[in-house]
């Protein structure tokens, strides 16, 4: 367990020049910050951290899981919801993935509606898709914009705990458009 922290924790610190970098973005919004999972998988392997990749077939979307998270079953409420999987540890910690529509044509409209809730947020360039990243109610939320105001939400929780923060950025980091049969 200490040897798994340990390794969160160095790859927190690595992923900390990402923020710092994304701090600065914010000073100057008109380029937003660009992670690639390829640059980000070589430093993960290293760290020793095993998971597999998941998909979402009808979103054609796919995103890594560390294997300390296993799929949870979706209450029959949240089902209701739009969620489409959800993940969580053994110790309570987690997140879910859904599926909405919302009247926003760009990512910063996005950005715009999240600045009406109090949140600060940061646009990012994920793995060649629009995103927009924000922490709410101790839920850090890694939304994309899809097709014709669709979001699709990656929502970790708890956000305030700072190994399982970095292992949503982590997770956040993985996505990336797939096609069937790759």
């Amino acid at each position: 367990m200490k040897k798994t922290i340990s390794l969160l924790l160095a790859l927190a610190l690595a992923l900390s020049v990402t923020l710092a970098a994304a701090e600065e973005a914010a000073a100057a919004p008109a380029k937003p910050v660009t992670v690639n999972w390829a640059e980000l998988a070589p430093e993960i392997t290293a760290l020793g951290l095993t998971g597999d990749f998941y998909t979402l077939d009808g979103m054609a979307m796919a995103f890594w899981v560390p294997t300390a998270l296993q799929p949870a079953d979706i209450d029959a409420t949240y089902g209701e919801t739009n969620m489409l999987a959800a993940f969580q540890m053994e110790t309570g910690g987690g997140f879910f993935i859904s599926f909405y529509e919302l009247d926003a044509e760009e990512i910063g409209d996005f950005a715009g509606i999240i600045s009406q809730l109090g949140a600060d947020s940061q646009i990012m360039v994920i793995n060649g898709l629009s995103a927009c990243v924000f922490a709410y109610e101790d839920i850090l939320h890694v939304s994309f914009l899809v097709e014709g105001g669709y979001v699709l939400s990656f929502d970790f929780y708890p956000a305030s705990d700072y190994v399982f923060s970095a292992v949503a950025r982590i997770i956040a980091a993985s996505v990336q458009p797939y096609t069937a049969g790759e």
